[in-house]
């Protein structure tokens, strides 16, 4: 996550998913997976962060998915309060107070930086994860620069083994292949990674708006009702609009 990404329309899908798995009943806690943007990545990704268009006219017709949602973001964009302390402060998720914001450390400071983490999110059933790009692949090297963008492996085995957490993971679609085939790896690599044969523990939420992107959820069998509650609820929500679709393993579509 970026402080310029603040109040995008990804943003909007993501507080919007935030806010509803908040009303479960289970406590929420954010990982930011927070970095700060390197000169030349502001001048190759000049584009990035910049979808707030639809906040002034409502461009695609999602305020009535959460008017109040809607309204603060347009509020923190107007004011240029493009921070994600702002978020908090601004009471954009009134139901969450657990947030975890230091810079990711690199190489082996990460560890330290993770294990912090942890701690600050202790109390928490459920922790999402906002990496700038996913779950790290195998081109990446975990002690490289470039894994500053990534939820590692073994950060993902101590969330959802370890610590017993449900876990949240926003992914970004590459630009090649279906994004389909995309999802349906991604959840046969969380599945292999963390040993689980109950499908119905991964599902995975797309939203083509904006920039293509899903939300991976890996829940502990325990949560896994009231985490049904919140994804049913989310739907319906939707009904109409694109905001957000299940991905049907079954039929290997997207339900927008």
């Amino acid at each position: 996550m970026q402080n310029r990404y603040v109040g995008d329309i990804g943003d909007f899908t993501k507080y919007f998913l935030l806010k509803q798995l908040a009303l479960s009943g289970l406590k929420v806690g954010v990982n930011w997976y927070f970095v700060e943007p390197t000169n030349k990545e502001l001048k190759s990704n000049s584009g990035d962060g910049k979808h707030t268009d639809y906040l002034i006219a409502d461009k695609y017709n999602i305020r009535s998915a959460d008017p109040a949602l809607f309204d603060k973001l347009r509020t923190l964009v107007v004011k240029g309060n493009r921070d994600i302390n702002s978020i908090a402060e601004f009471g954009v998720l009134p139901h969450i107070n657990n947030f975890y914001a230091e810079p990711i450390a690199l190489n082996i400071a990460r560890d330290s930086w993770f294990k912090n983490s942890l701690a600050s999110l202790k109390a928490c059933d459920v922790v999402f994860n906002d990496p700038d790009n996913g779950i790290i692949p195998k081109s990446v090297s975990p002690v490289s620069s470039n894994a500053k963008k990534y939820l590692l492996l073994d950060e993902l085995q101590e969330l959802y083994s370890t610590a017993k957490k449900t876990v949240v993971i926003y992914q970004h679609t590459a630009r090649t292949g279906k994004v389909e085939q995309q999802i349906l790896s991604k959840i046969s690599e969380v599945e292999e990674l963390l040993s689980i044969q109950n499908k119905n523990l991964v599902q995975v939420l797309y939203t083509g708006l904006g920039t293509s992107r899903f939300y991976i959820v890996v829940k502990q069998p325990s949560h896994s009702a009231q985490i049904d509650s919140s994804l049913n609820s989310i739907l319906e929500k939707c009904t109409g609009l694109r905001l957000l679709g299940l991905f049907n393993r079954n039929s290997n579509e997207i339900e927008l």
